[in-house]
């Protein structure tokens, strides 16, 4: 579907629209890398947690 909207555009010559469309397509790729970031950073953080936690239990009980 976007290729056949760039293909039109470029035999069109409607360059506007096609640099449109490229940087549409890129500024989503952007975000997915950053959404999957802050995903993996979320859980590192969880993860650190629950260490810390198992951490504090360890040296109370000793």
């Amino acid at each position: 579907m976007i290729l056949a909207r760039i293909s039109t555009a470029i035999r069109e010559q409607n360059w506007f629209a096609v640099v449109l469309e490229f940087v549409i397509v890129i500024a989503g790729v952007v975000i997915g890398f950053q959404v999957t970031a802050w995903n993996e950073a979320r859980a590192e953080r969880s993860q650190e947690t629950d260490l810390l936690l198992r951490l504090h239990n360890d040296v109370i009980v000793l």
